[in-house]
């Protein structure tokens, strides 16, 4: 497999702070980035390359310092376990507008702390087994004409009280 030096690329870099993956890394997006910071603990800031389509399984497991997370909108597969353990995790931007699944287990669970997910996607993903779990103080913000769309989908109903609409989100994104 080609792609394989990518996985676990800088899982482990205890001290790395701060990362900008830029898109002239010429392959990224059909390599693998499973494990890719797992278990970087300092990590605080990432920028992912505006044409990435795979986040995959325990990408940032463990960032116990990332606060935020800016998802690409060219992003079509999140993985399990994608944002697990990160505990400090507040928001998360998914602008990515074609993901059919979060594949998998915890895709963003185990952050409690995770305050607003904005979600641009206007079908609501297949949820996989505990995509959220130990977020409950989440808000869900999506397009205001899916707001009943996500309310009655399988999985999201579960988190109907907590959907609202992008337009009552204050914040910039």
């Amino acid at each position: 497999d080609n792609g394989s030096f990518t996985s676990y690329m800088f899982a482990g870099c205890s001290a790395l702070e701060e990362v900008e993956l830029p898109t002239s890394i010429s392959g990224l997006s059909q390599y693998k980035t499973g494990y890719m910071f797992d278990g970087c603990s300092s990590l605080r800031n990432i920028t992912l390359p505006s044409d990435m389509t795979k986040m995959e399984g325990n990408m940032f497991h463990d960032c116990i310092s990332l606060e935020e997370l800016d998802i690409p909108a060219t992003v079509t597969t999140i993985g399990y376990g994608v944002t697990s353990g990160c505990t400090s995790l507040k928001r998360i931007i998914n602008r990515a507008s074609n993901v059919s699944i979060y594949t998998g287990n915890f895709a963003f669970g185990n952050c409690p702390n995770l305050m607003e997910m904005i979600i641009l996607q206007e079908t609501p993903p297949i949820l996989g087994y505990g995509s959220f779990y130990n977020t409950d103080s989440c808000i869900f913000y999506v397009p205001d004409s899916v707001v009943d769309t996500y309310k009655s989908a399988s999985g999201w109903s579960a988190l109907s009280s907590r959907i609202m609409p992008l337009s009552s989100y204050l914040g910039e994104y």
